[in-house]
């Protein structure tokens, strides 16, 4: 198994563009059935208002506009999916594992090695099967203010990643954050004082 630096920014495999590319698309595609049914009610409704046009033109002006706007959705989904994948990035640093993502409002989130309580891997079935990529999901502790009153857990999660890179990735996590080693082995006996 290779050794790869993670201190450095890393970003993810450029196939995710794919995975984000269906995303959005799917994501939007449920505006298409609203503008069958804006037209088919306008075919019923709509033509006795309109009378200086033909109804067909008024039809296919409507169609038109529904082809452009697949088009356009196709050409911003890929954009948009293009922008996400260059826009994020991670690094293992010495206080904790640093996110970087956002297109618009750019987020740098940090992840105090301390703090993390779980690192597991997500596998898609398609994802895994066609494009060999893999998340890896952090879960980090519960924190409380002060008051004890406020609970927060977070779930990070990195798409995108080659078999080998996560694999190296969760290593090193689990190496640094030591999860291992704070799982519980044994109990505490309270009535010897003794560990079993």
């Amino acid at each position: 198994m290779d050794n790869f630096d993670f201190s450095a920014q890393q970003t993810l495999n450029p196939k995710v563009i794919i995975v984000f590319f269906v995303k959005n698309f799917l994501g939007t595609l449920y505006i298409i059935p609203i503008w069958w049914i804006a037209v088919s009610i306008f075919e019923q409704v709509g033509s006795r208002y309109l009378t200086y046009l033909p109804k067909e033109q008024i039809i296919l002006l409507l169609d038109s506009a529904g082809a452009v706007y697949l088009i356009l959705l196709l050409i911003y989904s890929y954009y948009w999916a293009w922008l996400t994948y260059s826009h994020f990035s991670y690094a293992l640093q010495s206080d904790g594992l640093h996110i970087y993502h956002g297109v618009i409002l750019k987020k740098d989130t940090l992840i105090p090695y301390n703090y993390i309580q779980d690192v597991q891997v997500y596998v898609n079935p398609f994802i895994a099967k066609f494009l060999q990529l893999y998340s890896l999901s952090i879960r980090t502790k519960n924190v409380e203010n002060t008051a004890g009153i406020l609970h927060h857990t977070r779930q990070e999660h990195i798409p995108g990643l080659s078999a080998d890179i996560l694999a190296n990735l969760k290593s090193q996590l689990i190496a640094s954050t030591h999860i291992l080693a704070v799982k519980p082995r044994s109990y505490f006996d309270p009535k010897t004082g003794v560990y079993h």
